[in-house]
């Protein structure tokens, strides 16, 4: 079971689809997580991680314009350019990074 389950966690990817390699790196089941983590400081790792895979998506998805993004996100602009802020996400970054199809 515990081997399925490793498995579907680590099949699941961002829709930029990034290689293996890469989707090790910031993916972890969840036996990872509750062997490394308490149950505070995994929450949080999952949250901040769907975060950023989020709104990275977003912005790709939207051409980067935050008026765009606000509407699909029903945030506010000051709201999504917070969000993108604390998650350490710049719009020039992502225009040149790998979330760029």
């Amino acid at each position: 079971m515990r081997r399925q389950d490793d498995e579907q966690t680590r099949s699941i990817s961002s829709p930029s689809r990034p290689s293996q390699g890469e989707l090790r790196e910031w993916t972890l089941s969840i036996f990872d997580l509750a062997a490394m983590m308490n149950y505070h400081e995994a929450k949080d790792r999952v949250i901040a991680d769907f975060e950023r895979l989020y709104f990275a998506e977003v912005m790709r998805a939207s051409g980067f314009d935050m008026g765009v993004a606000g509407q699909k996100t029903r945030l506010s602009m000051q709201s999504l350019y917070r969000l993108l802020k604390k998650n350490g996400l710049r719009l020039k970054e992502l225009k040149s990074s790998r979330f760029e199809k």
